[in-house]
């Protein structure tokens, strides 16, 4: 039995990358599955780093587009407080 381990994101020996990666972010999440792969795949899409989900999808450039997405949320609540 092959264990996901989400400290390296790796299934058994394999590096996860592309789908398999979003499919074990989705997991690890604990989120209704269907409403996150939706939401990674909002955020890639509008992310410059990426742009959508592929095969050649790396963890590196994954974390890029969360932190650009998380980025983007703390100025719209600054901008919000100070209204």
């Amino acid at each position: 039995m092959e264990v996901l381990r989400a400290e390296k994101l790796q299934l058994g020996e394999e590096t996860l990358s592309g789908h398999k990666l979003v499919q074990a972010v989705t997991t690890l999440s604990d989120l209704p599955p269907e409403w996150a792969h939706q939401e990674i795949r909002r955020i890639l899409e509008h992310s410059e780093h990426c742009g959508q989900i592929s095969d050649e999808l790396t963890l590196d450039q994954l974390r890029a587009a969360m932190v650009s997405y998380l980025e983007s949320l703390q100025s719209s609540l600054q901008f919000e407080e100070n209204d």
